[in-house]
């Protein structure tokens, strides 16, 4: 099969009833699916996070600071206890259902069920016994144990929803995404309406987790029986793909936070703050590639198993679009940091400001490097994402002592950039390892995006206009500078009304 041939872009060629019979990851209509689906799941996030923030802002009012204090420390408790079921196990899962035949998907996805139920009892019992022994009030303990419940729901949930995601149907996925987080948020607006106490908020997550986890089981149920499978042989396989991409997960989620704990130590709370406080925007916007990238695993681990040509040009297609975005959503980041801060947290936190505006820099290489994480996932190279986010994660606290006494939060964030360069170079180097070339990194597209890039910041900044005005014309300008020279990847054209085929 040559590279123009079913990698991510769509192909029309094959009739409908040869690709009904085929697996889909196998057609030439995987790429069109990919960027539509994948699509959907950035809108459905961005609407969960709008939603989930109205929830937010009303819980704030309605219970008191200690109160509040300790429904922090149950969902910390719940989502430590969350990461540690999943340790890069619903990664390589997806890895492995997408290279298997579909009666192995079952057989794997089953078996994932399995071990992150067991691992979740055991985290939420270890949870329940520390809080005890510790001293918390019994409130906190109670809401563990509400709150776990939730959490199994939404295991059940990712589960079924993996099943989803390796029949390329993103646009259930990211419609099951938005329904948990709705109901969570009705489920807010219901009991501060009732004047709730502190324990039942501990529980608003069942809700939505359970009603998208059932919506789930029902569209996979002809295709997969739905119970939790307990094979010791599947077990040891799963778990010794999964140590390696486990440690690098692991070092990859913390050390974001290494750098607000070595800042805290190394410059003042204020700065401390400052850099928290543009931190929790920038968070927000690094899921997005996240999303995108985790749409497309499915493609791209078949294509690693089958077909490099096929691979190839599927990490070309997709360092195309990876390169537009990050850099578009940097561009507007940047010009957009004053409104931003304003909106969220105030004028009182104007500090931050420029602080966001050198963690934009960071977005443009998430985006990057992102895509390329999951790319060394599916080649199975979880030690090399291991040695790369070590690196990273050295890199970002030496910068940080180094520059965060100095230049406080400033310093911080540029450590922050520093480390998101490191891990992006670190991963394009090992996709091109020993000759293997199946990252190519077009100098055509950098210097388009560039050209672009360049002329909406130019002409944003020189006009008289404010924060949100000046992100919308520095916008404007990347996208039609684009446009002009080409750089607009064909497979969003294919999204534009009336383009698609």
């Amino acid at each position: 099969m040559s590279s123009s041939e079913g990698g991510l872009a769509p192909a029309a060629t094959e009739p409908l009833g040869a690709q009904a019979q085929a697996d889909v990851l196998d057609t030439g209509a995987a790429g069109g699916l990919v960027v539509r689906g994948g699509t959907l799941r950035v809108g459905s996030y961005v609407a969960g996070v709008l939603v989930s923030v109205l929830g937010a802002s009303l819980m704030f009012r309605h219970l008191d600071v200690v109160d509040y204090g300790r429904y922090a420390t149950v969902m910390a408790f719940i989502t430590i206890v969350g990461a540690l079921s999943d340790l890069g196990l619903t990664g390589v899962g997806l890895r492995q259902a997408a290279v298997g035949e579909r009666g192995e998907r079952e057989r794997i996805v089953r078996n994932i069920v399995g071990m992150r139920l067991s691992t979740s009892a055991i985290g939420l019992s270890l949870a329940c016994a520390f809080a005890l022994v510790t001293g918390y009030p019994a409130v906190v303990v109670e809401g563990i144990l509400v709150a776990g419940v939730g959490l199994f729901a939404v295991v059940t949930l990712d589960s079924y929803m993996m099943q989803l995601q390796v029949g390329l149907r993103l646009g259930w996925t990211a419609a099951l995404e938005f329904v948990r987080v709705l109901g969570q948020t009705l489920a807010v607006v219901a009991l501060v309406l009732a004047g709730a106490s502190l324990l039942p908020f501990t529980g608003t997550q069942i809700p939505g987790a359970l009603t998208a986890a059932v919506i789930a089981a029902l569209l996979v149920r002809s295709s997969s029986r739905l119970w939790p499978s307990f094979e010791r042989s599947v077990w040891s396989s799963l778990a010794r793909e999964m140590l390696p991409y486990a440690a690098a997960a692991a070092i990859g989620a913390v050390y974001f936070r290494v750098e607000i704990v070595v800042l805290s130590l190394t410059s003042s709370g204020v700065q401390t703050g400052l850099f928290g406080t543009a931190f929790r925007i920038t968070e927000v916007v690094v899921g997005i590639p996240w999303l995108v990238a985790s749409s497309a695993l499915p493609v791209i681990a078949r294509a690693a198993d089958t077909d490099h040509d096929r691979l190839s040009y599927a990490l070309a297609r997709m360092f195309d679009a990876s390169l537009v975005a990050g850099v578009g959503v940097a561009l507007a980041i940047f010009l957009g940091a004053k409104f931003a801060i304003d909106l969220v947290a105030g004028p009182k936190y104007a500090g931050s400001v420029e602080v966001l505006q050198i963690q934009a820099v960071t977005v443009a290489f998430t985006f990057l490097m992102t895509q390329w994480g999951f790319a060394l996932l599916a080649l199975k190279r979880a030690r090399a994402l291991l040695a790369v986010n070590a690196l990273g994660l050295t890199v970002a606290v030496l910068v940080t002592v180094w520059l965060g006494g100095e230049r406080g939060a400033a310093g911080a964030s540029i450590a922050l950039v520093c480390a998101e360069a490191t891990l992006a170079a670190g991963y394009a180097l090992f996709l091109n390892r020993r000759g293997q070339r199946r990252l190519a990194l077009p100098r055509g597209a950098l210097v388009r995006v560039a050209l672009a890039a360049g002329a909406g910041l130019a002409i944003a900044t020189a006009a008289p206009i404010s924060s949100l005005p000046a992100t919308i014309v520095g916008l404007g300008v990347y996208l039609l500078v684009l446009a002009a020279v080409g750089g607009i990847p064909p497979e969003a054209v294919q999204l534009l009304p009336g383009r698609r085929r």
